[in-house]
């Protein structure tokens, strides 16, 4: 259930964020380092995880195509927007075969995914313990600036926390305790606000939103907010608030570093919190037993754990502000369509 609602959440931001990452008639080459932490950190570099991975991006009028690039230079997959067939198209490029799926087909996922929390959420109201929800956005530009490939870029933080609170009986007191957790996602871009192909790029970008129904006044984007509202007030709340302030991530982002962190609290119920005030000693007898009280009736703390999982850092290398061939958005004639 939980990753139902991260993912959703996700899917949201990542179109709406999406402005700041497209271009038109350009190519655009980055290098992305990711760095995990802990005994997850461990593992993935086990398995040869870590290492930095290349990205081609190509963007001409209504089309845009996303390259991953292994260390030899060979592109291993690549993934194409098309906006006058409505198609998303994932291509495999070590097996040869591609997938493809409609904007109306994906508008009904949407639709089905969250008909389906709200079913799982209904089933799990009998059984399961009582969960809050509450996301947060926050996009600030602390007045940073710095020179980079030549052009001034400003400091934008974007910061996402999705908080979860679970209430349920502790089993060793009966008493009704509080678990919090949090997923905390910072993200700090270096924008430059004027490229060549801006103009397109706001174009690329409307256009995608208006045909995903993410415009307001959209019967789609209705829709959704509408049974978001009903499954997720929170959420609903959140998304709003993102369009109002996506409006400060105009530009082109050439450095992020974002930092994925988790926080987890334990809290005592107010009958336990009760239960400590009355075995507290009084302090007003003089200045003896108001030490002696506040050492014996010290407050307990509450538990909270932070943890650091994985920090990426994205590096624009190279960008060419011009005509991109047409071929480039085309599947390879030998390659299979994989079926559904």
């Amino acid at each position: 259930m939980i990753i139902r609602k991260l993912s959703i959440g996700a899917m949201f931001i990542a179109v709406l964020f999406m402005a700041a990452n497209i271009q038109a008639d350009v190519k655009k080459e980055s290098t992305t380092q990711l760095d995990f932490k802990g005994t997850l950190g461990a593992i993935m570099k086990f398995f040869g995880a870590g290492k930095p991975s290349t990205t081609a991006e190509y963007y001409k009028g209504d089309v845009y195509k996303s390259d991953t690039i292994d260390e030899k230079g060979n592109v291993t997959r690549s993934e194409i927007i098309d906006l006058d067939r409505e198609l998303f198209i994932s291509i495999d490029h070590k097996k040869k075969q591609y997938s493809q799926m409609t904007f109306e087909e994906w508008r009904k996922m949407i639709q089905e995914s969250i008909q389906k929390m709200e079913s799982k959420e209904e089933e799990a109201k009998k059984d399961e313990p009582q969960v809050e929800w509450e996301f947060k956005i926050d996009i600030s530009k602390p007045g940073e600036t710095e020179m980079i490939a030549g052009k001034t870029a400003e400091k934008v933080i974007i910061k996402l926390t999705m908080t979860s609170k679970t209430t349920q009986k502790d089993a060793e007191t009966s008493q009704p305790k509080t678990m919090q957790g949090d997923m905390i996602v910072t993200s700090s871009n270096w924008m430059v606000k004027e490229m060549d192909g801006q103009k397109e790029i706001e174009s690329f970008h409307k256009k995608l939103a208006e045909k995903l129904g993410f415009l307001p006044g959209k019967g789609g984007m209705e829709e959704i907010m509408s049974k978001l509202n009903q499954s997720n007030p929170q959420l609903a709340d959140a998304m709003k608030k993102l369009q109002e302030e996506s409006k400060k991530l105009s530009g082109v982002p050439l450095r992020a570093h974002t930092v994925y962190e988790t926080k987890s609290a334990e809290t005592p119920s107010g009958k336990q919190q009760e239960m400590k005030k009355e075995t507290e000693i009084p302090t007003s007898v003089g200045g003896l037993m108001k030490g002696l009280g506040k050492k014996i009736a010290k407050p307990e703390k509450e538990k909270s754990d932070q943890n650091v999982l994985m920090e990426s850092k994205t590096d624009v290398i190279k960008f060419e502000a011009s005509s991109v061939d047409a071929n480039e958005f085309e599947v390879p004639g030998n390659y299979k369509l994989q079926k559904k």
